[in-house]
């Protein structure tokens, strides 16, 4: 009598367990891909390299209650057809930042050009989307968003980056920062640094580049700029 009792209620413990885990196994098969796409270990995507994420350029407005980003993001796929690129783009989101109030993806091919819907997760850690990459290096990505801020640092996360396994041919960066900001520090140095107006203006740029760090922008005696 017991194991005919237990047995309907084993089973439905175990069939919502199992939906489960093939529910996890489906999401980190489709989304566990760097900060643009993760390769995936022994993947075509980490051994063949049909995709290359060869250059960015960074653009980052700190204010003293806010940053703002532009980023633009250029792929080449080595394929001779088109393919869909599916993309996880990461925020800040810890004790110095709100969730982002402001995030458009555009994309772009030569002289089409297209706004990208995407899906931003609960928490708003990250915004989730797919791309379709045409055939050579002319695949850009500009993506905007901004951000409050709950103390005295900024920062645009890098270091996802290093899952492609091979550094930027070219990244360019400029890093503008209010007047308003006592003491403000960049953890990059600058090739060029200038103020004009109420805007400093940080200026950097690398060729072969495997970023290791975050750029943190802090002020006001906080230090901690790794």
């Amino acid at each position: 009598m017991d194991k005919d009792t237990n047995s309907p209620q084993i089973i439905t413990i175990i069939i919502p367990i199992a939906a489960l885990y093939l529910l996890i196994i489906f999401f980190v098969s489709v989304f566990a891909q760097d900060q643009f796409v993760t390769p995936q270990e022994g993947s075509e995507m980490q051994s063949g390299k049909p995709v290359d994420f060869y250059r960015e350029k960074i653009i980052m407005w700190v204010y003293p209650d806010m940053v703002e980003v532009e980023g633009i993001y250029y792929f080449r796929n080595k394929r001779d057809k088109a393919m869909k690129f599916p993309i996880i783009y990461p925020f800040p989101l810890d004790e110095y930042h709100h969730r982002p109030d402001s995030v458009s993806v555009v994309f772009s091919c030569g002289l089409t050009e297209s706004g990208i819907n995407y899906k931003l997760n609960t928490s708003g850690s990250f915004a989730s989307y797919a791309l379709e990459l045409l055939p050579g290096e002319n695949n850009v990505m500009t993506v905007f968003y901004r951000q409050k801020l709950k103390g005295n640092l900024a920062r645009y996360i890098l270091t996802t980056t290093s899952a492609w396994g091979k550094p930027f041919e070219l990244a360019e960066y400029e890093v503008y920062t209010s007047i308003e900001l006592p003491g403000a520090e960049i953890n990059y140095p600058c090739d060029s640094d200038t103020t004009k107006g109420k805007m400093r203006k940080c200026v950097f740029s690398r060729k072969d580049f495997y970023p290791d760090r975050d750029i943190i922008v802090n002020w006001d005696g906080d230090k901690d700029l790794e």
